[in-house]
């Protein structure tokens, strides 16, 4: 099982030291407590230590551009808001999906990652709180751009493609074809490490046994081919090792893991068998939710003050023509 650790503003010191046997070159026979190291933008943006951690301690190294914020007002002075590929203002789907203004989006999201370390890259992604309400579709459109453009300039770094979603709008089967399907088809077409999957928030605890039943088998369903990681899940993420176990198609005598959602175990540590996907977790010591079904996507990240870029804003790089389908 993997495990990448989200973090914030403050953890850059607690980050250097679970790394420092594998940077000091000590204990090489031990191994180290995470396998990947994941930034907020912003945070990446201040705390260029993070990255000379990671490639000294040799883990990969990943930088969330938290592109869902487009989806919402910012304050001017935020943080995210003065990255070089964000803006403060609010954008709709049908202002989003004009391809010139997709095409900066792309590029200037993935350059950043790369001029700030970033060893697997991440497209610039959206939160799609129900089908149909267009981000899904726009979702889409800067997946399959963004293939193309690291195919143009001939950038071969590994992608994870971030799926963020409503758990009840795209977790159940029947909306899978439609839904999570047409992205992952996207997606393998990559140089894909693995797929994030962003579901929308949910407690174990609190929620119904259908709502856990649409993330087993949806994670299950994902996993089938390829690894996926669970992004901003939280205690809820703990459920998935034992679900990716099982991501194999099930034999042609035996009721399908969707109508039969599967059991919880209470072992999530034992060594995993052999199976056609994996599934990673991400655990914050600061945590962050995702947006709930109810909600719009979260408005704010970890505060930090970095150094204002020259770059325009996004909005100021394109007018905003009739939108059109890439």
């Amino acid at each position: 099982m993997e495990l990448l650790i989200r973090a914030s503003r403050n953890d850059h010191t607690m980050i250097e030291k679970l790394c420092a046997p594998a940077s000091a070159g000590l204990w090489a026979t031990r191994r180290l407590p995470l396998s990947g190291l994941v930034a907020d933008a912003s945070v990446a943006a201040e705390r260029a230590q993070l990255r000379k951690v990671a490639a000294t301690a040799g883990i990969p190294y990943l930088i969330d551009p938290v592109t869902p914020l487009l989806q919402d007002e910012q304050a001017p002075d935020h943080p995210w808001a003065r990255l070089p590929f964000a803006t403060a203002e609010r954008h709709t789907p049908a202002e989003l999906q004009h391809p010139d203004l997709q095409d900066e989006l792309i590029e200037r999201t993935l350059d950043f990652q790369r001029e700030h370390g970033a060893t697997l890259l991440i497209p610039p992604y959206l939160y799609s709180p129900k089908r149909g309400d267009g981000w899904f579709e726009v979702n889409l459109q800067l997946l399959r751009r963004s293939a193309r453009y690291l195919e143009r300039e001939g950038i071969d770094l590994p992608v994870v493609p971030v799926f963020a979603a409503s758990l009840l709008e795209y977790g159940p089967q029947s909306s899978w074809a439609e839904g999570i399907d047409r992205y992952l088809a996207i997606a393998d077409t990559m140089n894909l490490r693995y797929v994030a999957l962003s579901w929308s928030a949910s407690d174990p605890g609190k929620e119904g046994y259908a709502k856990l039943a649409h993330l087993l088998t949806a994670t299950q369903h994902a996993a089938t081919g390829r690894s996926v990681i669970g992004w901003r899940q939280g205690l809820t993420g703990s459920r998935w090792p034992p679900v990716a176990r099982q991501a194999t198609k099930p034999a042609p005598d035996r009721p399908s893991a969707a109508t039969t959602p599967p059991s919880l175990p209470r072992d999530v540590h034992r060594r995993p068998r052999p199976m056609t996907g994996t599934v990673a977790l991400e655990a914050a010591p600061t945590s962050t939710s995702p947006p709930s079904d109810a909600a719009s996507p979260a408005r704010s990240a970890q505060p930090c003050s970095p150094t204002p870029s020259s770059a325009a804003p996004l909005s100021a790089l394109t007018t905003r023509p009739a939108a059109r389908t890439a």
